[in-house]
């Protein structure tokens, strides 16, 4: 499985991922975690968007099991306003800036809400989770987020050229 840039298509023309199905983008649910976010990988390319609940992060953290993929997670506004060049009535209508679909690894590190790993779901900088004592979760500074997406990059790009 590889997580590519927009490999969730579009909200007009979603497209499934092996592994993902219970995802599409531009998914409405409510979103406690996250309400239109934007979806990427740890190569600071966008995968697609949609809301996200807590549901949704397990399935997540389930699917990227034995994998070295990560799947971050940025709020509507870092994801996609931050780059609009030109509104629109609605968001479908606004132009974006070409740096929206992949902002790089250091904007995604310090606007991500939260990455999600095979083994862990890490919350960067939070002061307070619902799920201090979970094992699976952690909080992380910035510095160590950007480690873990320099770490993995390296053993994805080695899996990339095998």
């Amino acid at each position: 499985m590889k997580l590519t840039q927009g490999c969730f298509g579009s909200q007009f023309s979603r497209t499934s991922v092996e592994s993902f199905e219970f995802l599409g983008c531009g998914q409405m649910n409510g979103g406690d975690i996250a309400h239109n976010g934007g979806w990427y990988n740890s190569f600071g390319e966008k995968l697609g968007f949609g809301d996200l609940d807590s549901t949704d992060l397990i399935a997540i953290w389930a699917a990227l099991e034995h994998s070295n993929e990560l799947f971050i997670v940025l709020s509507e506004r870092d994801s996609f306003w931050e780059f609009v060049e030109k509104f629109g009535v609605i968001g479908s209508m606004c132009t974006t800036s070409p740096t929206e679909a992949a902002p790089g690894v250091d904007y995604v590190v310090e606007h991500a809400r939260v990455i999600i790993s095979g083994d862990k779901i890490y919350w960067p900088e939070r002061i307070w989770s619902k799920w201090d004592n979970d094992p699976v979760h952690a909080v992380i500074s910035r510095k160590e987020a950007k480690k873990l997406l320099k770490d993995r990059n390296e053993k994805l790009k080695k899996e990339h050229a095998s």
